[in-house]
């Protein structure tokens, strides 16, 4: 796939007019490709794979494990809950590393459906 970059400020101004809208629009697009139900499962699954590790090495409540996971991805880091045995800190890099490219490409898919979208909107 081709990457596209934005380069007038007056789009980019544009597309910061309506950012719901276009955002629900480019997952609905993002879901309804092949592709992109692909990697959206894949990323469901690194979620998914990471809250049942934590749940039950970790003893931590459904909502931290959700939470942990979601930061670790996002590579945000508040530091508020870490990792307390050796298998947890493994398991931690192997899911930040494999995650970060999951959601890179997700990211990605998203980011190309929204411009295709926009490109789709009527112009004034």
């Amino acid at each position: 796939m081709a990457c596209r970059w934005v380069t007038a400020t007056s789009t980019i101004g544009d597309m910061a007019r309506r950012p719901v809208p276009l955002f629900l629009r480019a997952l609905r697009s993002t879901l309804g490709d092949s592709q992109g139900r692909a990697v959206t499962w894949v990323l469901a699954l690194q979620l998914f794979g990471g809250v049942l590790f934590y749940r039950f090495v970790e003893h931590w409540s459904w909502l931290d494990c959700l939470y942990f996971a979601v930061c670790t991805l996002t590579t945000v880091g508040y530091g508020d809950l870490t990792p307390t045995t050796d298998a947890s800190k493994i398991f931690t890099m192997v899911f930040l590393i494999s995650g970060m490219g999951i959601l890179g490409a997700f990211v990605a898919l998203l980011g190309e459906q929204a411009l295709r979208e926009y490109d789709r909107e009527p112009k004034s």
